[in-house]
């Protein structure tokens, strides 16, 4: 028999499987959050710190890949600062990622580049300087 804890999450509650993350729990329900470094099943570093997440009553946001779930939590996933926090986040990653997107394999298939387009994230593509002449 499955357990289950009641969360609200974005001002709505739900009944979620328990002995789960938020991130997994909000995956469960429909609700996408974003993640670089959360592969199910593989791992769960928390390196990126994409998924943040607001608790009500923690000091800080938390990282909803390995915070788990608890009766009664009460989440926010997406507001002004968190978005402010990712993109961030995000600029921090991308300042020690290569630079060379134009020839990369997974150019224009690449979650890295969606979330800098949508956090708005400053990110130069250009070519690799191997392939300059």
């Amino acid at each position: 028999m499955k357990n289950f804890v009641n969360v609200t999450i974005d001002g709505s509650l739900y009944k979620i499987g328990a002995e789960q993350t938020i991130l997994e729990g909000c995956r469960e329900i429909g609700i996408k959050l974003p993640s670089l470094c959360y592969l199910e099943d593989v791992s769960s570093n928390a390196s990126c710190a994409i998924c943040l997440v607001e608790v009500k009553g923690a000091k800080t946001l938390l990282r909803s890949c390995i915070t788990e779930l608890k009766e009664g939590m009460e989440i926010v996933t997406y507001s002004p600062e968190i978005d402010r926090v990712r993109k961030i986040n995000l600029e921090l990653i991308l300042a020690n990622h290569p630079k060379d997107c134009l020839i990369c394999e997974r150019n224009g298939n690449c979650e890295l580049q969606e979330l800098s387009a949508l956090l708005g994230a400053e990110r130069e593509f250009s070519y690799s300087q191997t392939y300059i002449a």
